[in-house]
């Protein structure tokens, strides 16, 4: 069973993510690309600092997701296409 700590650390992790992921892909829609890397740059801080309590296999999945997301801005504010 999770520790209390561990459990709030998790749901704070998975709360910034999650915001993180939806402010992003806003901002792509929008074309706000450097807005989109903001906000993936500023979870990953947290999901990094958040390592030891998320385990390996929830820390791969939170990097995973966000990798995605800063290759998508990155793409379109190098011009370049995607459709999804």
């Amino acid at each position: 069973k999770l520790d209390r700590k561990t459990s709030v650390v998790r749901s704070y992790t998975k709360a910034v993510v999650a915001d993180a992921l939806t402010r992003a892909r806003d901002a792509i829609s929008r074309r706000e690309y450097d807005k989109a890397l903001q906000a993936v740059a500023e979870a990953e801080q947290i999901v990094f600092q958040n390592h030891s309590y998320l385990g390996d296999n929830l820390f791969q999945y939170y990097v995973n997701e966000l990798d995605q997301l800063r290759a998508d801005a990155a793409r379109g504010r190098s011009g370049g296409s995607k459709s999804r």
